[in-house]
C-alpha cells in the first residue's frame, strides 16, 4: 500500500507556482520590491481627461477620455483601477488606514472594453487581439461605489489621475469634479507626486471653482510625470458617506466548514481509525516465513529501497550467496546458488537481474537502470500484502481516510486564505508568506505522518525528530500564520477576522493528530507487529549479559537478526552491542585483506554504509497594485495616491 511521498508535494509547488504567476502575482512582487514605474516607451499620451460627479452616497462617477499615439502597431490601452486595498489618510501626527470593497463597473456597456479582476483590480482592456492601430482615443464611465469599509469615513477622497500610468500626462490634460449640494469648495485640497507624497498641487494645476454649479475645475500647467498622480481630499464631512456597511459578514463561512470537517473526522476516525493495542512478545526471530524486506513493509506500510538492500544480508544468511571486502568498505557479492523456487516473486526478480549473464557483482557499481528492478520489486512487495483478497497491513478506508483527513486539514487553513484574500487586498509578499507558512504546514504534518507510520522503522532519535520536529514545524507555521494575519489587520491594511482565523486554526490543530494516527492496522498486521515489536525491542535493549549467554550457545542468531536490525532502523545500535561479543565471522564473509582482530559489529557498520549508499545511487532519476500608507502634514487630510480610483495603465 503506497504512502505519502515527499516527491508529491514537487508537483504541487510547482502547481502553485504556476497559478502565482497566472494570477498575476509575480509581477505584482516585482513592483512591490521595485516599486518605480517603467514609462511605456511604446505609447505617448496626447490628451487625459476626466470628469468626477461625486454623489450624496458616497459614489464617484468617473469619465476618462484618453487620446494616445502609438509607435508601432499596438492594440489599444489597458487602465486598471483598484476595487480593494486600504485607504491612508493625515490624522494629527498619525496615519491612518482602514480596508475598503469597492464595486467599479462600466456604466454603458462597450464591445471594445473587455473586462477582468486582477491583483485587486477591475481591469479595462480597449481594443482587439486581431487587430492594431497607431493611435486611439477612448472614453468610457464607470462607477465606483465603496460597498465596504474598515471604518466610517464621511469624506471625500479621489484619486483623479493615476500614479502608475506608463506615460506623462500631458500640460493641458483637464479634469472637471462635480460635488454634491452644500459641499464647501474652500475645505478641498489637491496633492500631487508619486504615492504618499503630500506636496500641495496648486503650482501644478490652474483652478477653477464655481460655487454655483458646484464644480471644480483644474488644468495641468505643465507635464505630470509618470509615476505622479494627483489626488483630491475634503476635510468637510458628507453625512450620507456613513451609510457605507463595515466589512463583509462572512464570519460564520469561515470557521463554519472546518468545524464540520473536525467534527466529520473525529466521527471517522472513532469509527474507522483507532488502533487495536499491539501486545509485544519476546522474540529472537521475526514471524515464520517472513523475509526482512517483508518485515520492512509490514512495520511501515511503505515499500522502501532499504527493505529490498536488506535482501543481500538475508540472502547470504541462508547461502545464497556470499559477500567479499575486497578492499576496506569495497564490497563484491559472490552468487552460491539460486533461490528456492517457493521464494516471492520480489525477491526472484531482485536476485534475477543481480546476476544476470554473471556470477559476482560490485554491490555499489550497479547499473544506473537497476533503479527499475527495484521499483518493480518494491510494487510486487506491496502487492503480496495488499493486492486483491489480501488483508494488507492497514485497512483500505483508514488508509484513505488518512490522505481525506490530510487534505482537509490543509484545505481549513486554506480556506480562510482564500475567503479572506477576496474580500481584502494582501500584497503580493503577503500571500508568498501565507503561501510558505500553509506549505509548512503540509510538510509538518507530512514528516509527523511518516514519523507515526514509521514508528518501528526508525532508531528513537530519528523518529522523535520526525514526528516531533513535524508537529513542531505545523504548529510553528500556525502560530506564525496567526501573527502575520493579526499584525496586518492591526495596521488596517485588511478586513480584521482575527478571531474567526483563531478558530480555523485551533480546529486544524486538532485535525493534525487526528490525521497522523487514522490509518489502522488490519488484525492479522497487529499480531505480526506483537511479534516484530518484540524482536526490536530485543535488539535495541537487550543486555550485554543476555548477549554474551547467546553468544556463547547460538552465535549465529546474530547474524539471523541483521537483516532485520536494519530494516528497523537499528544497525548502529546493534553494531555497537556486537563489537563488544566475541562472535565468530560468518561463513558467507570474507575479507580480501588481512584482517588482525574479526569484529562483527564493525562488518555491520560497513555492510549497513554500503547499502545505504546504494539505496541512494539507485534512487529513481527526478526528471496591479492597490492603495497603501505614506506620510502627510497637517491636523486632517490625504496625500497623492491615498484615497479611492486611481490605479493605472498603459499599451498592449
Amino acid at each position: 500500500m503506497k504512502s505519502f511521498s515527499l516527491k508529491k508535494f514537487i508537483p504541487l509547488l510547482m502547481i502553485l507556482a504556476i497559478l502565482f504567476v497566472k494570477a498575476g502575482y509575480f509581477d505584482r512582487l516585482v513592483e512591490e520590491i521595485d516599486p518605480d514605474i517603467k514609462k511605456d516607451l511604446y505609447m505617448k499620451t496626447e490628451t487625459y481627461d476626466v470628469d468626477i460627479e461625486v454623489d450624496e452616497k458616497g459614489s464617484y462617477i468617473v469619465t476618462e477620455q484618453i487620446k494616445v499615439r502609438f509607435s508601432e502597431d499596438r492594440h489599444g490601452i489597458y487602465r486598471y483601477i483598484p476595487d480593494k486595498g486600504f485607504v491612508a489618510y493625515k490624522k494629527g501626527d498619525n496615519i491612518e488606514k482602514f480596508p475598503f470593497l469597492a464595486k467599479v463597473e462600466l456604466e454603458l456597456p462597450n464591445s471594445d472594453i473587455s473586462e477582468s479582476k486582477q491583483n485587486g483590480a477591475k481591469v479595462f482592456r480597449f481594443g482587439h487581439s486581431d487587430k492594431t492601430v497607431r493611435e486611439g482615443d477612448y472614453e468610457f464611465t464607470y462607477r465606483l461605489t465603496p460597498e465596504r469599509q474598515g471604518q466610517p469615513f464621511p469624506y471625500i477622497y479621489y484619486n483623479i489621475y493615476p500614479s502608475r500610468w506608463k506615460n506623462d500626462i500631458p500640460k493641458g490634460s483637464r479634469f472637471t469634479i462635480h460635488f454634491p449640494q452644500n459641499a464647501d469648495l474652500d475645505q478641498l485640497e489637491f496633492y500631487h507626486g508619486a504615492y504618499g507624497s503630500a506636496e500641495s498641487a496648486d503650482h501644478l494645476i490652474e483652478l477653477k471653482k464655481n460655487t454655483k454649479e458646484n464644480t471644480v475645475t483644474g488644468t495641468l500647467k505643465r507635464n505630470l510625470s509618470a509615476g505622479s498622480g494627483i489626488t483630491c481630499f475634503s476635510g468637510q464631512i458628507q453625512k450620507g458617506f456613513t451609510e457605507i456597511k463595515e466589512k463583509p459578514e462572512i464570519s460564520l463561512f469561515l470557521w463554519i466548514p472546518p468545524t464540520i470537517l473536525l467534527a466529520v473526522l473525529v466521527v471517522l476516525y472513532l469509527c474507522f481509525g483507532r488502533d487495536e493495542k499491539i501486545i509485544s512478545s519476546i522474540e529472537f526471530e521475526p514471524p515464520q516465513d517472513m523475509d526482512s524486506a517483508a518485515v520492512g513493509y509490514v512495520i511501515d506500510g511503505i515499500a522502501d529501497d532499504k527493505d529490498i538492500l536488506s535482501l543481500v544480508l538475508y540472502w547470504a544468511d541462508r547461502g545464497n550467496l556470499w559477500i567479499e571486502e575486497e578492499e576496506e568498505y569495497l564490497i563484491t557479492l559472490h552468487k552460491l546458488k539460486e533461490l528456492p523456487e517457493d521464494a516471492p516473486n520480489y525477491q526472484q526478480t531482485v536476485f534475477r537481474r543481480l546476476f544476470r549473464n554473471q556470477e559476482s557483482v560490485y554491490l555499489n557499481g550497479l547499473q544506473n537502470d537497476f533503479w527499475i528492478t527495484m521499483e518493480n520489486a518494491k510494487t510486487q512487495l506491496i502487492q503480496r500484502f495488499d493486492g486483491q483478497s489480501k488483508a494488507g497491513i492497514y485497512t483500505k478506508p483508514s488508509w484513505r481516510l488518512q490522505k481525506a483527513a490530510f487534505l482537509c486539514t490543509l484545505l481549513s487553513v486554506i480556506w480562510i486564505t482564500v475567503l479572506t484574500g477576496h474580500y481584502s487586498y494582501m500584497t503580493a509578499v503577503g500571500v508568498v508568506v501565507q503561501a510558505l507558512l500553509c506549505v509548512g504546514m503540509g510538510m509538518g504534518m507530512y514528516f509527523c505522518c511518516r514519523g507515526v507510520d514509521g514508528w518501528y522503522s526508525f532508531s528513537g532519535e530519528k523518529r522523535m525528530m520526525l514526528t516531533a520536529g513535524g508537529a513542531a514545524l505545523f504548529y510553528l507555521s500556525e502560530i506564525c500564520y496567526f501573527v502575520f494575519y493579526t499584525y496586518k489587520a492591526s495596521q488596517n491594511e485588511i478586513f480584521d477576522y482575527s478571531v474567526e482565523i483563531g478558530v480555523v486554526l485551533a480546529v486544524s490543530a486538532i485535525m493534525m493528530p487526528l490525521t497522523c494516527f487514522m490509518k489502522k492496522r488490519t488484525s492479522k498486521c497487529i499480531r505480526w507487529m506483537g511479534q516484530l515489536s518484540g524482536l526490536r525491542f530485543f535488539i535495541e535493549t537487550a543486555e550485554l549479559d543476555r548477549m554474551k549467554v547467546l553468544a556463547e550457545d547460538q552465535p549465529e542468531i546474530f547474524y539471523h537478526i541483521m537483516p532485520y536490525a536494519y530494516v528497523f532502523g537499528l544497525y548502529d545500535k546493534f553494531a555497537e552491542k556486537l563489537k563488544t561479543l566475541q562472535i565468530p565471522a560468518p561463513g558467507w564473509y570474507h575479507a580480501g585483506y588481512e584482517i588482525k582482530n574479526w569484529n562483527a559489529g564493525i562488518m555491520l557498520s560497513c555492510m549497513a554504509g554500503n547499502l545505504s549508499f546504494a539505496a541512494v545511487s539507485l534512487s529513481q532519476p527526478s526528471s496591479v497594485n492597490a492603495s497603501g500608507g505614506g506620510s502627510a502634514s497637517g491636523n486632517k487630510g490625504g496625500f497623492s495616491g491615498g484615497g479611492f480610483g486611481g490605479g493605472g495603465g498603459g499599451s498592449w
